[in-house]
């Protein structure tokens, strides 16, 4: 008896953790710039805002292709430079959050905004964002 109700409460559990459904999104950016590092120079902040503007730019439209949908999106950005380094940074869009984020132009930047932050501190530049 207790084998059976361990069973059914292993189904209901795996069911249970399947149910909650998430997109992956793939996204791979080979690179020259530096990632994980302390460079301070105009040229390096120049060059990494622009990469990651372009970033979350690319995070957002798909975003908003995909609002009405009933999983969250997960993100793996996945960079490589040409000396073979490699960098992975996660980043999750939540459903229940995602509707809101297109409501309004000003939600909006602030999904940009929090988007370029978390981004920005996983690849170790030091510019915030503006728009």
């Amino acid at each position: 008896m207790n084998q059976s109700k361990f069973f059914l409460f292993f189904i209901l559990i795996t069911a249970h953790a399947f149910g909650q459904k998430m997109q992956e999104v793939e996204l791979n950016y080979l690179t020259e710039i530096p990632f994980k590092t302390s460079q301070d120079s105009e040229y390096y902040h120049l060059e990494s805002t622009m990469m990651i503007r372009g970033i979350t730019n690319d995070i957002y439209e798909f975003s908003k292709q995909h609002k009405n949908q009933k999983s969250d999106i997960v993100f793996k950005l996945y960079f490589k430079s040409k000396t073979g380094a490699n960098l992975l940074i996660e980043y999750a869009v939540n459903t229940e959050s995602m509707a809101s984020y297109f409501s309004s132009d000003e939600k909006a930047n602030s999904f940009k905004k929090d988007t370029y932050d978390w981004i920005n501190r996983s690849f170790r530049s030091n510019i915030p964002f503006e728009d």
